[in-house]
């Protein structure tokens, strides 16, 4: 499950406002205010990834026998985190772009 369901969801209601109501001054607001929302929970997001991998490498790293189903689990849940923050990123980055053409109207 995406832990930004909520942020998705606000992006898309967004930007059906904006395409509605044009360059109106609260909608870019609202766009700006919603992208920098969005850039500090990928930022959070991102930092939980750094955490992940530094936990997958002390596991590998780890001396005596390997906990392989530690890893696997690690390892499974890097990958969703990882995709998670790909998705939230691309969201943020057609928002950033949809901002710039509605502010430029």
């Amino acid at each position: 499950m995406d832990g930004h369901q909520d942020l998705h969801a606000r992006i898309d209601q967004l930007c059906a406002r904006a395409a509605r109501d044009g360059a109106d001054p609260e909608v870019i607001e609202e766009i700006n205010d919603l992208l920098s929302e969005g850039y500090a929970r990928a930022l959070v997001a991102e930092r939980a990834l750094v955490a992940l991998n530094e936990r997958l490498v002390e596991l590998v790293l780890a001396s005596g026998e390997r906990p392989e189903k530690q890893i696997r689990a690690v390892a499974d849940e890097r990958r969703v985190a990882a995709d998670l923050v790909e998705r939230l990123r691309a969201r943020l980055a057609d928002l950033h772009e949809y901002f710039v053409v509605v502010a430029g109207q």
